[in-house]
């Protein structure tokens, strides 16, 4: 997994510097380079400088030429879009969406629908390199600068109306900054968007990598890769119910365990004696919200408790087996779980049931079924 960190901005090119850094290959400078079809080259170019305190430092920097414009309109980057040959279906697929979904934001915000040639050779750049990466990526919130900037629209404040609109859509957390400048970059907060998830707090890992990257703006980012862990961080909410019956325990049961990785009731006492439910549920971060609402959607309280816990999970793998009863061989799966030199094997529970039931319908005389 790999941990972004724009809480001092975001940039898409330093985004892609990131992913570079964090590329297994060896070669001092990669390039990313795209033709226009009206004319015109550019090319993203990572220089890797010394590390210092991180494993890969990565300067990047943009290379035009003379017939290169400073922004190009919808109709040529669908002309670029149509010639990719580099990408996967799926990531040639994502580009596209990104890009399309830029120029509406753009066109929202009463601006022209174009953008500069570097943003999208970045994010063409982006969705290759997270395809090789093929690492889950988790986001820090978004730094967003004040002030004003000024467009093709005119002066408007800053973050600007596409950031917030992005904002609200994708719901991605902003952090606002003492500095009187742009620090958002909307292609960048669309990928992010689009291919991580974002989190409001570091999560408790250890770190197996650190690397930075600036871009030509002057925006420095960093990221952190994770080693898959034995611990995971979640959460636990509980809500104490002493007016709710045992119909409406069942029903919130299975909506909750529908919203979350488990739900749960525990028989308890209350004040004056009084039995009640206590009805807890675990949930990973970005289910939270969902089950809070199903909370008091669904049950009588008028309050939650919850709290961050650890789990420690065993690595868990279904395997095709069989039993063999009275010479009948009958499927089975065999959930296996792994935890260092911990080994456990159980067979599904449903299967073992099916399986009684058809041994005893091949065995309809026997007043007990066969029992594997």
């Amino acid at each position: 997994m790999i941990l972004i960190d724009p809480q001092c901005g975001i940039s898409s090119l330093a985004l892609a510097g990131l992913l570079e850094a964090l590329s297994e290959k060896r070669e001092r400078t990669e390039t990313d380079e795209i033709s226009l079809p009206s004319g015109g080259r550019v090319r993203i170019v990572y220089e890797k400088s010394p590390e210092g305190m991180f494993d890969t430092s990565v300067e990047v920097r943009v290379e035009k030429d003379f017939l290169t414009p400073e922004f190009i309109d919808r109709e040529e980057i669908e002309g670029i879009l149509s010639s990719l040959e580099n990408l996967s279906p799926e990531s040639a697929q994502g580009v596209r969406k990104l890009l399309l979904e830029l120029m509406d934001f753009r066109l929202a915000a009463g601006k022209k629908p174009e953008a500069a040639p570097e943003t999208v050779v970045a994010t063409m750049a982006l969705f290759l390199k997270a395809e090789k990466l093929k690492q889950k990526i988790l986001s820090l919130p978004v730094g967003t600068g004040t002030g004003t900037k000024y467009s093709d629209a005119g002066a408007e404040p800053l973050p600007t109306h596409e950031t917030l609109a992005m904002a609200r859509k994708y719901e991605i957390p902003l952090k606002g900054l003492e500095t009187e400048s742009s620090t958002c970059d909307e292609a960048a907060i669309l990928f992010l968007a689009e291919k991580g998830r974002f989190t409001y707090r570091m999560p408790s890992l250890i770190p197996c990598a650190m690397v930075r990257a600036a871009s030509p703006e002057g925006i420095a980012m960093r990221a952190v890769k994770f080693a898959e862990k034995e611990a995971e961080d979640l959460w636990l909410l509980e809500a104490s119910l002493d007016d709710a019956t045992g119909e409406e325990m069942g029903l919130a049961v299975e909506i909750l365990q529908e919203a979350s990785l488990e739900a749960h009731i525990v028989q308890a006492l209350g004040k004056k004696g009084r039995p009640l439910f206590l009805l807890r549920v675990l949930a990973r971060e970005e289910q939270l919200a969902k089950v809070m609402e199903r909370f008091f959607k669904d049950t009588p309280t008028i309050g939650v408790r919850y709290w961050p816990v650890g789990r420690c999970r065993m690595e868990r793998d279904v395997l095709e087996g069989e039993l063999v009863v009275d010479g009948y061989r009958l499927p089975t799966r065999i959930k296996i779980s792994r935890l260092k030199d911990i080994l456990k094997g159980k067979a599904e529970a449903n299967d073992i049931v099916q399986n009684l039931l058809i041994c005893q319908k091949k065995n309809p005389d026997d007043e007990k079924p066969c029992e594997p």
